[in-house]
């Protein structure tokens, strides 16, 4: 609560004015060869000090998402034009109707809700997740999606499509 004195001289600053001892000595602090006070020299060394240590840090951006925009969590849009119809239902739209094996590689036929057949082997393309069936067995049928969350990190799943054979009980096991 007293008034203090502030003093800029060239990169460096003084705050307030060097307390002499009430007796008019100086304990300690005297004057060098230049008639400056040491203890001024000493600030003068420290601001030099952290001029120099100061680095300057530049933001590089480039490969580095925008913190700014929001996520997209819209599906990526392909060529539509490329989707087979297999690829344009949901996997929980169709069902498996019947597997053929005994003739080289195995063969199933999945329906959609209106009874609509379609073949399918190893390697078809089916469902809006970038489906591909992977392996055909005698009861199901396994497939591989891909899907891409929001932080944009590709995920893979196996789904399994069931046969559903008539007077069949589930069982839980």
């Amino acid at each position: 609560n007293e008034p203090f004195k502030y003093e800029v001289t060239g990169n460096s600053y003084q705050l307030g004015e060097p307390k002499e001892p009430r007796d008019g000595k100086s304990k300690g602090k005297g004057k060098d060869k230049k008639g400056k006070n040491i203890e001024a020299d000493k600030q003068e060394m420290l601001i030099a000090s952290l001029d120099e240590q100061q680095e300057q840090y530049i933001y590089d951006p480039a490969g580095k998402r925008d913190p700014f925009r929001p996520f997209d969590l819209t599906p990526p849009q392909g060529d539509n034009d490329d989707r087979t119809e297999l690829e344009t239902y949901d996997l929980g739209q169709l069902k498996l109707t019947a597997v053929l094996e005994g003739f080289g590689d195995p063969v199933a036929t999945v329906e959609n809700s209106v009874g609509r057949g379609f073949t399918v082997r190893k390697g078809t393309k089916i469902g809006l997740n970038s489906g591909e069936v992977i392996d055909i067995r005698p009861d199901k049928l396994i497939i591989l999606e891909k899907s891409v969350d929001f932080t944009g990190t590709e995920h893979q799943h196996t789904v399994e499509m069931k046969l559903r054979v008539k007077g069949a009980t589930r069982t839980n096991r």
